[in-house]
């Protein structure tokens, strides 16, 4: 196979990969309320949600030796120590607080409002990488992205009568916080085992919300037990293959395409809130499924470079 054929392969395994994790991250409100519903609170769900997800990740690396066969044959290099710290501090600083802030905004503005604010996150992205020259700028990748985000207006019905500004600036903080996190792990874990990097993300989270938890003294667990069903999912599902997946496919795509692609988290929330909780989607919100669906199509369509039409 050409290496052209090969970056094409490449490149559409990596789409494939980002589009189901931003979908596994997609179930991640549905499974929390859910598990609200059965008493559990904000922060407990983050400190069992992060330290689960640690727990499984280090567990699978030390069962699997993961961390050997990453030096031996599988292209993938040894993560040194100064480079584990900042993998644990990019989860226990930034990650950390881009989930605090996404959790006041919810609480204080809509929710639809509140994700789309925070789905702004790949024009950031994408603005970031033109301007340092890590990614070049392209009218189809710009015509992908504004498709793809007036499809999500569409899809949450956005209602903005009365606005918090402090609900609006949280949520707008956790947007621009998540743009640092995407762009800063794309150049850390570059050439690194995507599932290793994550163990020390979520390492860092879980740190971060254990210590918050002791301090405010929020952490329960005096809630439903079936709502340990809906935390599972959660850790394993919304975070665990959310993360590893998100992460295999950026280091593929780039932070700016995979971004994009990402957006069709909000759409995977909808359709499956729906069918949890039996309620039908509108017109206007099916349109803006379609257009999110149009917008990776776009971006993923082989279109001819102008090279080639020039050639031709």
């Amino acid at each position: 196979m050409s290496e052209k054929g090969k970056d094409a392969k490449s490149t559409k395994l990596g789409s494939v990969i980002v589009f189901l994790g931003a979908s596994f991250f997609g179930t991640y409100p549905v499974l929390a309320k859910l598990a609200y519903l059965g008493g559990v609170n904000n922060v407990t769900l983050l400190f069992v949600r992060f330290s689960g997800a640690a727990l499984i990740i280090w567990l699978y690396l030390w069962l699997s030796r993961r961390w050997v066969r990453s030096l031996v044959g599988s292209g993938y290099k040894k993560i040194e120590p100064w480079t584990g710290l900042k993998l644990f501090l990019l989860g226990a600083v930034i990650y950390g607080a881009m989930s605090g802030l996404n959790l006041i905004g919810i609480t204080r503005v809509s929710a639809s409002l509140s994700c789309l604010l925070l789905c702004t996150y790949p024009v950031f992205v994408t603005i970031i990488t033109v301007l340092t020259g890590r990614e070049k700028m392209e009218a189809v990748k710009g015509i992908a992205l504004l498709t793809a985000f007036v499809g999500v207006y569409l899809l949450l019905n956005v209602v903005v009568d009365t606005l918090d500004p402090l609900g609006v600036i949280c949520a707008i903080g956790s947007s621009l916080v998540f743009t640092a996190y995407v762009v800063i792990g794309d150049q850390l874990m570059t050439g690194l085992n995507p599932i290793e990097t994550n163990a020390y993300v979520m390492t860092g989270s879980a740190v971060t919300y254990t210590i918050s938890g002791l301090l405010s003294k929020q952490i329960s667990f005096n809630f439903v037990p079936a709502s340990w069903w809906y935390i599972l999912a959660i850790i394993i599902f919304a975070t665990v293959l959310a993360l590893v997946m998100f992460w295999a496919g950026i280091l593929i795509l780039g932070p700016a395409k995979g971004s994009i692609i990402g957006m069709v988290e909000p759409l995977a929330t909808v359709v499956i809130a729906r069918f949890v909780f039996t309620e039908l989607l509108t017109p206007m919100q099916l349109l803006g499924a379609a257009l999110i669906l149009g917008g990776i199509f776009i971006l993923q369509y082989p279109w001819p470079s102008r090279k080639s039409v020039a050639a031709s």
